[in-house]
């Protein structure tokens, strides 16, 4: 009726952490008796491949990979006279900032019309 499975598995949950730690202890005690009887030289050797293998894997990361901000700071060398130069929104006298200035001007006519307040400045009503 599959409630044999069940059963089945929970016993074996129930002593998965006994065995567990039973079959570690020996590992543990075998790998240490047999690293002590392959003496200093071999444990040197065996210690030298594995730096040797290791050391691929070991090579200085690139300033692309270790510097967060690598694509911020080096950007304007990136771009070249034929993608364009960026937008410079201080400068309102580049060609980019006078179509911004006239797009604004464009939507300050057509959104709001200004009134007068009491103390003599402009202002949108809107409050």
């Amino acid at each position: 009726d599959g409630d044999g499975l069940g059963i089945i598995a929970g016993i074996i949950n129930l002593f998965e952490n006994l065995i567990k730690r039973v079959v570690e202890g020996e590992l543990g005690k075998l790998v240490c008796e047999e690293l002590a009887d392959l003496g200093d030289d071999e444990l040197d050797n065996i210690l030298a491949m594995i730096s040797d293998e290791i050391e691929v894997y070991l090579q200085p990361i690139p300033d692309d990979f270790s510097n967060p901000l690598y694509q911020e700071t080096n950007i304007l060398n990136d771009i070249s006279d034929e993608k364009g130069a960026l937008v410079n929104f201080q400068e309102i006298e580049t060609l980019a900032g006078e179509w911004i200035q006239k797009a604004l001007e464009q939507l300050d006519s057509l959104l709001g019309s200004g009134t007068s307040s009491n103390n003599g400045q402009n202002d949108l009503g809107i409050n």
